[in-house]
Order: structure tokens, then C-alpha cells, then sequence
């Protein structure tokens, strides 16, 4: 038997495990994603009452199995962790990403959403190739197809996603500052939230004024899925600048 764990949050980890767990008749358990000590031990016991093999949905949950005694495979979307420290690391965040690379190499077998995150665990944690299995993610056509739809009355590059140093806002600035001089009308639009840290807006905006581009940079922090999609359509084009990401 087979016990998922469904992580109860609303970004694309939980909606990973949520999506599986609509997919597959196996049994499911429904966490958040980060727990206390407490917590992670309440939960592996119910888990070991299951019985079975665990199927921990993401790489932050491998620490949890500390306290598992069944046999148990994880997904690993990315080791980003492993290759840009964030912030103002407290010594327990330290703590627990020893944790989760323990438990990492420990998996009965991992499951990698891309080439390039098998690549990492085999390259940063020296995982053997042969206990990775790369299943990627899919894609809902119903929604994110082309649509033909105007969402601005001036043509606009789209970003999409956070504000995180890796994701390398600052040389996407530049070069949209650079480009404004042929094409006064161009706008860029960047969708999702800053970030963990009020710190990254905070940057974000100082580097957009010290470009002088503040006034042709448009924010909007959340979207539908639907709108999202239309956003998509509606751009002039796509820039993703980010130093890493898992696929």
C-alpha cells in the first residue's frame, strides 16, 4: 500500500501533491507543509500505523523522516536551498536542511521533476543515478492554451514570478531600461508576490528607481489561474533572467 502525504498550502509544491492525490486511489494524508517537531512526530505516527511505503511530496518534508519507520520515496523539485542560502538563515533552518539532505540520501528512491534537479542530486548530494526517476510535471491545456486577448493598451514583456536575488530582477531591469530608449511604450509587467522577505519589494523598487523606470513597471501580486493564462497570451514576450530554478 501506498500512503501519500498532501501538503495543504497554495503554492506549486502543495499543488504538486494535490494534483497526485486526485489522480491516484491511494491512501492520503493531508499536513502542512512545515510542522514543529511535535507535529512531524505526530504525524509519522499516524503515517506508521498506515503501514506501507510513504510518498513524502517535496524535498522540505524529507527531514520528517526522521521519525518514519516505513520505507518512503520523495519528489525533489529542486535543490535550490543547496545552491543559494537565503537570508538571514536561522541555526534551526540550518539544522533542519541537514535533516532534509539526510533524509534525501536515505529514500527507498526519489522522484525528480526534471533532468536538471536529477543532475544536482546526483552532482551536490552524490546520489547514484539509478535511484532517480525523472516524471515531469503536467500541464493543464484546458486553461493555459493561447487565447486572443488584449489585457493592456501598451505592449508589455511579462515576468512571472517572485523577487528572490536568484531570480536575477536587477540585470532584467537594466536590460528593459536599455530597451525602453527604442520602444518608449513598452511596459513590463510582473506577476506574483515579492518573496518571503518585505526586504526583495523594498530592493525591487529602489533598483527600478535608480533606472528611472518605476512609472513603467506594473505590478500585480496574485492571479486565477485563467488570468494568469490570458497574461500570458497578451505579452509581447516572456523574460525569465533567474540564476537557478528546479526545471
Amino acid at each position: 500500500m501506498l500512503v501519500l502525504i498532501v501538503t495543504t498550502e497554495k503554492s506549486g509544491v502543495d499543488r504538486y501533491s494535490q494534483e497526485i492525490a486526485k489522480r491516484l486511489e491511494v491512501k492520503k494524508i493531508e499536513s502542512q507543509r512545515y510542522l514543529s517537531l511535535i507535529e512531524a512526530y505526530r504525524l509519522s505516527r499516524l503515517v506508521r500505523r498506515q503501514g506501507g511505503i510513504v510518498h513524502l511530496p517535496n524535498q522540505n518534508f524529507a527531514r520528517y523522516a526522521l521519525f518514519l519507520k516505513n520505507p518512503f520515496i520523495i519528489t525533489v523539485h529542486d535543490v535550490i536551498r543547496f545552491c543559494f542560502r537565503f537570508t538571514q538563515e536561522t541555526i534551526s533552518e540550518r539544522i533542519l536542511l541537514k535533516l532534509d539532505t539526510r533524509y534525501i540520501k536515505r529514500a527507498s528512491h526519489i522522484i525528480a521533476d526534471s533532468q536538471n534537479t536529477r543532475k544536482d542530486l546526483i552532482k551536490y548530494l552524490k546520489i547514484p543515478g539509478d535511484r532517480i526517476s525523472v516524471i515531469y510535471c503536467g500541464v493543464d491545456h484546458s486553461i493555459f492554451k493561447p487565447y486572443n486577448v488584449k489585457l493592456l493598451d501598451k505592449p508589455y514583456i511579462l515576468y512571472v514570478g517572485s523577487e528572490r536575488p536568484r531570480k536575477n530582477l536587477g540585470r532584467l531591469f537594466e536590460a528593459f531600461a536599455k530597451l525602453k530608449k527604442g520602444f518608449p511604450e513598452l511596459k513590463l509587467l510582473k506577476v506574483g508576490a515579492s518573496g518571503r522577505s518585505g526586504k526583495y519589494r523594498a530592493d525591487t523598487m529602489k533598483k527600478l528607481d535608480s533606472l528611472g523606470i518605476t512609472q513603467d513597471a506594473i505590478f500585480v501580486d496574485h492571479l486565477s489561474e485563467l488570468d494568469l493564462a490570458y497574461y500570458y497570451s497578451s505579452a509581447l514576450l516572456l523574460a525569465h533572467p533567474s540564476l537557478y530554478e528546479g526545471f
